[in-house]
């Protein structure tokens, strides 16, 4: 089978679904020796779905959904964890052409005009239920869809969200009639919120303006940082339009900004085609696809060759050729592109050119949650998927009517820090002062220093802002966090200039949170 869905319903189910797709044309090669074919006789799937348990070794056969009855192929296909259900969408209903036994070509386009008899594009979204076991075929108000991807972003939303990228629209070139296929901009993004069951449609912006080439049959996996300040979409490989070149780039959308940014991690050969997912927290796994170093006749081989394994190292943005297990970390071209680190502490967490829905706003707001004491990373879900959802977490607090000794140390304990605060900004007032009369060079660093509390502990940092291009941040500026795109700077050594003590942007707004102590009197 190929440009189907498989995909694991979770380890507590022991299920893996296979569903979609078609037929491969060629025959498949023997495992015990790969210079001859089997034989073995072949059908369609026809809508059939397939099931296997990983403990038992078996397959089954499931009937067919209602509504259900023909195999979607080149279709955009994930699954969410979060949520609890796989999804595609788009793609085309047709005769599945192939190769049988006897090396009879079985199926045909029989055309009329541009579309063979009985080709259906499609641009609806089915979902599938776990839980339920339960099919559901939605009609959107997209355009028809072939050969993109659907990423799953746990981490965003209440159930999640999906992001539809790249693939063509339009119908293909057939034999007895061409209508060139229309490929999808990367300059705009479709995001459908899994809750609301609503879909968005957000421009994009870029590093310098270049975005990344349209394309089809490319991979694209998701990581969020560790704070849930960024969600990270990689995007790998596959054809572009026009000459159908294929691409060795690897891109990453961040997202609540929806900005591009180039890795340039490029592969010495371009691949298309190629089954990936993520491996572990910081892995994109890539196997197999096609190869434009390979070519066969005037057709392009698959990449049967050692290299057809490829590992990137999603926090370091390279191809490495050992695994190592460890968190996921936000990738340094990219936070130098929305601020922060390799932990999160994203500055440009809103689209430059402002939301085109409130909606998805609220959906992809950070906001603050109250983790239990000891948690190691707070942040993060039962799941262990970067939370930012605003639910509370596994072993979260609960407010309560009444005040505990706990709470009433909590609070004495937060004004003790808050004390703390004054003074320090006491002292950096007086020291910046003097440091105005002193005369400071007009080369140094005009940064605000900002004020963050921390577990009672004051420190301070400068904020990053973005130079005439709004690409790059550096330690000349501040800039807030409010995602209203405006900057504000102040020059250094300036006697009106002021220290100003404020919340991390994400908290702005927020309810304040007062940790309680444990029977052992720590915070």
């Amino acid at each position: 089978m190929k440009w189907g869905s498989f995909w694991s319903l979770g380890d507590n189910l022991d299920t893996l679904l296979l569903s979609q797709g078609e037929l491969e044309y060629y025959r498949l090669v023997s495992p015990t020796d790969h210079n001859e074919t089997l034989t073995t006789a072949r059908s369609p799937a026809a809508g059939r779905i397939f099931s296997y348990t990983p403990s038992t070794d078996t397959w089954k056969v499931q009937p067919k959904p209602e509504g259900l009855t023909n195999s979607v192929s080149k279709i955009a296909t994930t699954y969410s964890q979060k949520a609890g259900k796989g999804f595609f969408f788009g793609g085309q209903i047709f005769t599945n052409a192939y190769l049988d036994r006897g090396e009879t070509r079985v199926g045909r386009y029989a055309t009329t005009g541009a579309n063979p008899v009985g080709n259906s594009h499609q641009n609806a979204l089915v979902s599938f239920d776990a839980a339920s076991n339960t099919w559901t075929n939605s009609t959107t108000a997209l355009e028809h869809t072939e050969f993109g991807t659907l990423t799953a972003l746990d981490a965003a939303g209440p159930e999640g969200l999906l992001l539809l990228l790249g693939g063509q629209s339009g119908a293909e070139q057939h034999q007895g009639g061409k209508s060139p296929p229309e490929w999808r901009t990367m300059e705009a993004v479709q995001v459908y919120d899994i809750a609301s069951e609503k879909w968005y449609n957000q421009p994009t912006t870029s590093e310098g303006g270049f975005f990344p080439d349209r394309r089809t049959l490319h991979c694209t996996v998701a990581a969020s940082a560790p704070d849930g300040s960024s969600h990270n979409v990689y995007m790998f490989g596959g054809q572009s339009d026009g000459n159908r070149e294929f691409l060795r780039d690897v891109w990453v959308l961040s997202l609540p900004a929806f900005h591009w940014v180039n890795l340039r991690a490029d592969l010495p050969a371009g691949i298309s085609d190629a089954a990936c997912g993520k491996v572990g927290e910081r892995y994109l796994f890539s196997f197999g696809g096609r190869d434009s170093e390979t070519p066969i006749g005037g057709d392009v081989a698959c990449d049967e060759r050692e290299g057809a394994v490829k590992l990137l190292d999603l926090a370091e943005g390279k191809w490495v050729e050992e695994y190592k297990a460890g968190d996921y970390e936000v990738p340094q071209a990219v936070y130098r592109a929305i601020g922060g680190d390799g932990k999160g502490g994203a500055k440009m967490v809103a689209p430059r050119g402002g939301w085109v829905d409130d909606g998805l706003k609220e959906v992809l707001a950070i906001k603050a949650v109250t983790p239990e004491l000891g948690t190691s990373k707070p942040g993060l879900g039962s799941s262990g998927e970067s939370g930012s959802d605003g639910q509370t977490l596994a072993g979260a607090k609960e407010e309560s009517s009444g005040l505990s000794g706990g709470a009433i140390g909590g609070i004495v304990g937060g004004i003790i820090a808050a004390l703390a605060l004054v003074g320090v900004v006491f002292f950096l007032v007086k020291r910046r002062k003097r440091a105005g009369h002193q005369g400071v060079p007009s080369s140094s660093s005009s940064g605000v220093n900002e004020l963050e509390a921390r577990g009672g502990a004051a420190e301070y940092y400068t904020y990053k802002a973005p130079l005439g291009t709004g690409t790059e941040y550096s330690d000349g500026q501040a800039v807030e966090k409010d995602g209203s795109g405006t900057v504000r700077t102040e020059l250094a050594g300036s006697e009106s200039a002021t220290v100003r003590s404020e919340l991390p942007g994400h908290m702005q707004g927020q309810e304040r949170v007062y940790h309680e102590m444990d029977t052992t009197g720590r915070r």
